[in-house]
């Protein structure tokens, strides 16, 4: 009977922390496949298409999590067998560099960077944007989550598990006490 009590109180631990716990602590992704070449705190998955205009010029902002603009912020561009270029927000956190390519461009400011693919101007797909919006990678949510979100990957599996372990325990249970 202990053994029993002592399984579903494990049981019911495990499932709390398995719903409490978030998803980036359980899950360490690496979207991009080379964080530790990068030396970033963050790195975002490749965010969005962005339209360059004639000349290969990408204009931008940089704000805070508050929407506050970045004055002075340091924005860094890495593409593949290119120089890197650099740029500063003025006082509206806008930016504008020239001399850029279509393809995969990594942009770095402050302790984030975010890949995104630029296109040459009039061969973006209609969705993308005609200016790059850069914002800290806090990961802030803000407002409920569905639970749809909450039932994927770890979780889900805890609750599998969890479900495993305590139904078969319940009916036990619930058979010796019939008898």
């Amino acid at each position: 009977m202990k053994v029993n009590t002592r399984i579903c109180w494990f049981v019911a631990v495990l499932t709390s922390v398995t719903s409490v716990t978030p998803l980036q602590e359980l899950v360490a992704a690496d979207p991009i496949g080379n964080v530790e070449q990068l030396g970033r705190s963050l790195i975002q998955p490749v965010a969005s298409d962005v339209e360059l205009l004639p000349g290969g010029t990408l204009v931008g902002q940089v704000i805070d999590s508050a929407g506050q603009p970045l004055v002075g912020q340091a924005i860094l561009v890495q593409q593949l067998g290119r120089e890197p270029t650099l740029a500063h927000s003025d006082r509206q956190g806008r930016f504008r560099m020239s001399g850029l390519t279509a393809g995969l461009c990594q942009f770095e400011y402050g302790e984030n960077a975010v890949v995104c693919r630029c296109w040459s101007p009039n061969t973006a797909p209609p969705a993308a944007a005609k200016e790059l919006l850069l914002t800290p990678g806090d990961l802030v949510e803000r407002g409920q989550r569905p639970i749809g979100d909450l039932l994927t990957g770890p979780v889900l599996i805890g609750l599998i598990i969890a479900a495993a372990i305590a139904i078969p325990i319940a009916i036990h249970n619930s058979q010796k006490d019939a008898s």
